[in-house]
């Protein structure tokens, strides 16, 4: 059974004799600690595990329990699984995860094109990305996992505004899913239901371009391929 409290460890003092408050995971008969943002001026101000006689005690305690639920629930999966060391990398790591955005994957993305020397597709996506970034930044300043299909039709209007053809929205809008599903593959996310699984693209009357038996990964791959096909107004339809 895994167990946490809310500690202070006297061999720790700061340098300016001042303490930081820990939380203390007790897991296979092993105790490691988390370090938190949490500073006292003396062991006193923290009783039974609460905060006491200082100005923010109320909102320090209410933090710290939050922090401790969170933990509790990402320590559930695995926990016997793992050594008391490995449980606290997973769940540093699983409280990295809920604040990386989507430019920083996006990064990532673009590094492993630029690994593969996929320079057209790289052009593409570097481009597709900073239209998303901007949109980001100027409607919704919020962390990958926080991302809604609500944000994804507002993004498309966003294109819409830039007096953008319909097809490069929809090129554009195919890029972004491949970002996320790259996010989903590499763990960093975990969606119950896509974000983009009732996105809605462009239709074109004329030319249809059907693209059979590629994967998603293929598509990406193609994309000098569909841009030469732009000027007919293609519909690209991912079967």
């Amino acid at each position: 059974m895994t167990t946490f409290s809310i500690v202070i460890v006297p061999t720790k003092r700061l340098a300016n004799g001042k303490h930081g408050i820990r939380i203390a995971v007790a897991h296979q008969v092993q105790i490691r600690y988390i370090a938190t943002p949490f500073i006292l001026d003396s062991i006193s101000q923290l009783k039974k595990g609460r905060v006491v006689r200082h100005e923010n005690a109320a909102q320090i305690n209410l933090c710290l329990q939050r922090t401790i639920n969170e933990y509790i629930l990402s320590s559930i999966k695995h926990a016997n699984q793992l050594t008391c060391t490995q449980l606290i990398h997973s769940i540093q790591e699983e409280e990295r995860k809920k604040y990386l955005t989507f430019d920083v994957i996006a990064k990532e993305f673009l590094s492993t094109l630029q690994s593969e020397s996929r320079i057209k597709s790289y052009k593409l996506y570097k481009t597709a990305i900073s239209h998303f970034n901007r949109f980001l930044k100027k409607e919704h300043d919020i962390s990958l996992e926080q991302i809604r299909p609500s944000h994804i039709h507002q993004y498309q209007k966003f294109l819409a505004k830039r007096e953008l053809s319909s097809t490069t929205v929809r090129i554009y809008l195919t890029l972004i899913k491949v970002i996320f599903n790259y996010a989903i593959k590499m763990d960093y996310i975990h969606y119950k239901v896509s974000r983009l699984l009732h996105m809605h693209c462009p239709l074109f009357a004329s030319k249809i371009l059907i693209l059979r038996k590629f994967t998603l990964s293929s598509v990406s791959d193609d994309i000098s391929f569909k841009i030469s096909f732009m000027n007919y107004k293609a519909q690209i339809t991912l079967l």
